[in-house]
């Protein structure tokens, strides 16, 4: 009987040892926010007194037009990589540059190094070798 008793205080007080840093964490969320709440409203509406109206909406239409610019010059400068069947790469069809397959696959496309015979990825160190007559 007591070594049961011991045994179960044991599992209790391993419980609350692994449960005590959530417990903590748990206890200062509940008595630091409300504070923090009430005082971050009085400095929300004290802040929006500083700015007229209108400038918050220019901001937002600022921040949407510098939003949008950035995703134009994202998608026109990443590479538009097409299947080149003939050396078993990806090419961009923008630059001509070869890809490495192997890499493309993993998600981080890596161009390729040319020599007089192959292509090499330096990312993976793959060889492509390039065909007898092949226009590239």
């Amino acid at each position: 009987m007591r070594a049961r008793l011991r045994e179960g205080f044991a599992q209790f007080f391993a419980k609350l040892k692994d449960h005590a840093l959530e417990w903590a964490v748990t206890a200062a969320l509940v008595t630091v926010i409300p504070p923090m709440l009430a005082i971050e409203e009085q400095f929300v509406a004290w802040f929006n007194s500083l700015f007229p109206p209108t400038w918050w909406y220019r901001a937002f239409l600022v921040l949407i037009v510098v939003m949008w610019w950035r995703w134009i010059r994202w998608e026109w400068n990443r590479p538009r990589l097409r299947p080149h069947p003939e050396s078993g790469t990806y090419i961009d069809i923008k630059t001509g540059t070869h890809y490495c397959t192997k890499c493309r696959k993993e998600g981080h496309p890596v161009a390729l190094r040319e020599s007089k015979t192959a292509w090499r990825c330096f990312g993976c160190d793959s060889f492509y070798p390039k065909l007898r007559g092949s226009s590239d």
